[in-house]
């Protein structure tokens, strides 16, 4: 309540949400009035959801949480608001670290600061519980205590009145200094994640079937586990992971059933939902921009020989440069076949079999099948990530290029 009077009183356009759990049977319905009353005399949108969550919940806080952040979200959505306006308050915080580190949180989950909450404010975040109750008495602000706040039965409210207060006699000016640590927190994660995001885009590769890490083998794999994580890898899953990288093959299994397959300076995350048909692709012709399907974008772009720039060759695996004059269409991805041959480039264009290319590249046994090529009818032309045939290769006598490239959508 507090603060929607702050918003009020500062010329915000804000309408408010709120739901209803049903917890506390009448306490709740007046919880609800108290708001409808304010929000009906103040002339302020109100978005009411009634969300019962049953008293033998054998998580009541983290339903609590889920049910109101989807409510929250799909107002926001519907209704086209910019912000998410939240209460938090540095108490609010202060606890979220200490339940967090009772998890086993790394950096990002101590760090309960807002900047990880997309499209999120939270105005009150480095206010104190205090000053927040002064100013509603001082204005003269209604509001209801949720009376379950004052029961031990929830670990944040043992943190809360048993935890907090034994650092407070310890030092007076615990929140402050407890605040102070959370913001230089914050700031470090803010370091760690520019640095997460280089080492995302240089190592990790996305597709519809599978995610590709890359193994460095120095401290930047410190967000590659990070990643598995993420991923649904328990923490002592991951420390297995660890002691296993030099051992391709080693396959492990997440919490919500994606494996984990060790390869040569790699691991593959095979998506649990990766569907089993994929659709082909087709390039009808030269003039094609950009098509998406797959989870995949494939850009075509014609060159004249003049303007091309010879470096962008084997520059990368997921670009290839064709001789125009030599390509036929309509060309079309798919997955390789055990028929499959091609031409490789530096074999004076003897035929190979895919299967045999893959197993001298070495290719993962689990992954050989979602290799896909690019295709003339049975003439492959590419095999997507690895070679170009002989008959379709740039030559001193190309007046025009093909460049397809692949992008692998997140």
């Amino acid at each position: 309540m507090v603060l929607a009077n702050i918003l009020k009183k500062t010329g915000f356009e804000f309408g408010m949400a709120h739901c209803n759990y049903h917890l506390r049977d009448e306490q709740s319905n007046l919880d609800q009035q108290l708001i409808e009353n304010w929000a009906v005399s103040n002339n302020i949108s109100l978005h009411v959801k009634s969300c019962p969550i049953s008293k033998n919940s054998p998580n009541i806080q983290d339903s609590a949480r889920k049910l109101r952040l989807a409510h929250f979200n799909e107002i926001k959505s519907s209704y086209d608001y910019n912000y998410l306006v939240t209460a938090h308050h540095m108490e609010d915080h202060i606890e979220g670290f200490f339940l967090n580190l009772i998890r086993g949180a790394g950096i990002r989950g101590l760090n309960t600061m807002s900047r990880y909450y997309k499209h999120s404010l939270r105005p009150l975040e480095n206010v104190k519980k205090n000053e927040i109750y002064d100013y509603a008495s001082f204005n003269n602000i209604l509001f209801r205590e949720d009376s379950s706040n004052s029961e031990d039965k929830y670990a944040r409210n043992i943190i809360r009145h048993q935890v907090i207060p034994v650092f407070k006699t310890i030092s007076s000016s615990f929140f402050n200094t407890a605040g102070r640590s959370l913001k230089l927190l914050g700031e470090h994660e803010e370091l760690i994640d520019f640095y997460r995001s280089q080492w995302k885009s240089k190592n990790v590769q996305f597709s519809e079937a599978f995610i590709k890490i890359n193994i460095i083998f120095n401290e930047e794999d410190y967000f590659l586990f990070e990643l598995l994580a993420g991923e649904g890898f328990h923490y002592n899953e991951i420390q297995n992971i660890k002691l296993n990288l030099n051992f391709p093959g080693k396959e492990f299994k997440s919490r919500n059933d994606k494996k984990l397959i060790i390869d040569r300076s790699c691991l593959y995350i095979l998506n649990s939902k990766t569907p089993s048909i994929f659709e082909k692709i087709i390039i009808y012709n030269h003039h094609d921009k950009q098509i998406q399907s797959n989870g995949i974008c494939v850009k075509i772009k014609s060159i004249n020989i003049r303007d091309f720039d010879w470096n962008a060759i084997g520059k990368d695996p997921w670009v290839i440069h064709f001789d125009l004059e030599h390509v036929n269409f309509p060309l079309i991805i798919r997955h390789w076949l055990d028929g499959d041959k091609m031409r490789p480039i530096g074999m004076q264009g003897k035929q190979k079999k895919i299967k045999q290319i893959l197993s001298d590249k070495k290719s993962n046994s689990a992954f050989k099948k979602q290799e896909l090529v690019l295709a003339y009818n049975e003439e492959v032309y590419w095999l997507i990530g690895h070679t170009i045939a002989h008959q379709v290769s740039i030559t001193e006598q190309t007046k025009c290029i093909l460049e397809i490239s692949f992008t692998f959508e997140k």
